[in-house]
């Protein structure tokens, strides 16, 4: 038996080494195993003499043989290493056209898989079909599920076909677009849309387009690509109508190519989609247009005047072409058609509006948002009134106390400018700092400048003197003042 114990203990180390060698870094624990425990084996005859420490002895020795072997693996074999040895393996698969043995590979959902996913892609056998549809539909791993996208994508089925069209609302944006470019690579392989597409027959694509099938999305962008304004209508009906959020988008992709100004106001709609790559598709459609005819901005501007979401978000989507008919609101006389412009012109982020809002820091009613805007544009103040009124904005009233004499230096400048909504914005920015060294200073402005509506906001400011003041002023006007607490204060006295 001592012969063979000996023989088997070196067969087996050298089975190992062979491994090792052959498969360049592929081990098999099993045989390292094995390798261990035959060299510490005796002879048969000396297990039947020897006593039990003996054993205890081997057992130590085939544990550390087995600890050292297990390290050795990891220090042996490189990740680059496996993954070359995989490739080389589905490789010759592939050139075997191996499916049965592809498909075991596929279903471990192991770090090989998504290379049998793409090999079975590649062999284009439609007994791959299922196993890849499983693989989209049940795995968790990502890449994987990319890989057999990919993969079906050049299987032309019903099956695939259903899948790929529901993968398209899957949660991860990359699997969406993944099945988005699976589905273009089936449509590239139809032979009836290749030729139409060869001869530009755009009435035949526009029969395609209009039966919304998994082809309608390709075909839609290669009615924009084609250039032939007979599509504009078509792809307005396929924007409006289409079920599907991928073929939407197309259609807004394929006009905003084609630049016909029959599609703004179908784009503009489109803002409101429900999906958000239909909003970012209409809304760079939008912009497409503009650029080449910049009076599609001027039919928004009534619509960001009353405050429509819609409008502002297409404004926003539009860039460079938004920005001067945006600023040119700051001009309107009502309140809130200003505050929506300052909204997207903040959102907008264009240095030009710099200026034009800084010219409406002074409006008191829009202060807060006007310095709130400067801030995102990174606008630094140049002078003392800029610096002033930037305080007020970001109601920094501690600093403006501090600096007292040129708060109050430049507020009186207001006051004394002749135009009425400065006068309205020192005031009320004094009467908000609650500096009572300027009351006197108030009650005079009040008598000289005053009217009803800065009467009304000394009357409720909470500071008896002013209050006092705008009972004398009403009286010697003719009014009737009357209390109420339902009336909300435009301005408390020290509140900033």
């Amino acid at each position: 038996m001592k012969p063979f114990c000996k023989f088997a203990k070196w067969a087996l180390v050298g089975l190992s080494v062979i491994n090792i060698l052959g498969s360049q870094g592929q081990i098999i624990p099993i045989l390292f195993f094995l390798a261990a425990i035959a060299t510490v084996l005796p002879p048969t005859e000396s297990l039947v003499t020897q006593k039990l420490p003996w054993l205890e002895k081997a057992a130590v020795k085939a544990i550390t043989w087995l600890a050292l072997i297990l390290i050795g693996s990891y220090i042996v074999v490189t990740p680059e290493e496996s993954l070359a040895t995989a490739k080389r393996k589905i490789a010759q698969l592939e050139v075997k056209k191996n499916i049965p043995e592809l498909v075991t590979i596929l279903k471990k959902q192991n770090d090989e898989s998504p290379l049998a996913a793409e090999a079975l892609g590649n062999i284009g056998d439609k007994k791959a079909i299922e196993p890849l549809v499983a693989t989209v539909k049940t795995s968790t791993h990502p890449e994987l599920r990319q890989s057999a996208i990919a993969a079906l994508g050049n299987l032309p089925d019903p099956r695939t076909v259903s899948t790929l069209t529901d993968t398209l609302s899957d949660p991860d944006p990359t699997i969406q677009q993944k099945s988005k470019d699976a589905l273009k690579q089936l449509v590239t392989q139809d032979p009836q849309v290749a030729q139409m597409a060869s001869k530009k027959d755009v009435k035949g694509l526009i029969t395609i387009l209009e039966e919304k099938d998994y082809r309608s999305s390709y075909v839609a962008e290669l009615l924009g690509k084609l250039g032939d304004k007979q599509a504009v209508e078509p792809l307005i009906d396929t924007l409006k109508t289409a079920p599907k959020p991928i073929l939407r988008q197309s259609a807004a992709i394929a006009l905003g190519t084609l630049g016909d100004e029959r599609a703004a106001q179908p784009l503009i709609n489109s803002m409101k989609d429900k999906d958000s790559g239909v909003k970012e598709s209409a809304g760079k459609a939008l912009k497409q247009l503009a650029a080449k005819d910049p009076k599609i901005v001027d039919q928004l501007l009534p619509g960001l005047k009353q405050g429509d979401e819609i409008a502002k978000a297409a404004l926003i989507s539009l860039g460079e072409p938004a920005v001067d008919p945006v600023i040119g609101v700051l001009q309107d006389l009502d309140t809130s058609a200003r505050s929506h412009a300052i909204e997207v012109l903040e959102k907008l982020g264009n240095p030009r509006a710099v200026k034009p809002l800084v010219a409406n820091l002074t409006d008191w009613d829009l202060s807060a948002q006007v310095g709130k805007a400067l801030a995102t544009l990174k606008w630094n103040p140049q002078s003392d009134a800029d610096r002033v009124h930037q305080s007020i904005a970001l109601r920094k009233g501690e600093d403006l106390r501090k600096n007292w004499s040129l708060t109050r230096q430049i507020l009186l400048k207001d006051v004394e400018s002749g135009d009425s909504r400065k006068i309205e914005y020192g005031l009320y920015a004094f009467m908000s700092l609650g500096n009572r060294e300027i009351v006197p200073t108030l009650v005079d402005l009040l008598k000289s400048k005053g009217d009803k509506i800065l009467a009304l906001a000394y009357l409720n400011c909470g500071e008896p003197t002013l209050e006092k003041a705008a009972e004398d002023w009403a009286t010697a006007n003719g009014y009737k003042v009357v209390r109420s607490t339902d009336i909300q204060p435009k301005i408390r006295w020290g509140e900033l």
